[in-house]
């Protein structure tokens, strides 16, 4: 399971993003699927206000898929349950 939820508070890392990934640090093989997810002025995803009871993206187990997140603003969030590799 992966929960993004937005806290509305002020990041605490300033630090620049980079603006794409190196090419060897994306997964190999294609993804089954793209989406595009837009955080809001208000707490959401897709122009839904966000409610911890509602399951708003389910993928299949095994697969992975290619996410486009966008935000009008810096926001903090929080990435829980992704398998990230290390550095």
């Amino acid at each position: 399971m992966l929960t993004l939820r937005p806290t509305g508070l002020l990041p605490l890392v300033t630090d620049s993003l980079p603006v794409r990934l190196l090419p060897t640090e994306l997964l190999s093989g294609t993804p089954i699927r793209s989406r595009d997810i837009t955080l809001g002025d208000d707490p959401g995803i897709n122009g839904q206000l966000w409610d911890p009871q509602r399951i708003d993206i389910t993928a299949q187990q095994g697969t992975w898929e290619r996410w486009t997140v966008r935000a009008d603003r810096r926001s903090r969030s929080i990435l829980e349950g992704g398998d990230v590799p290390d550095p």
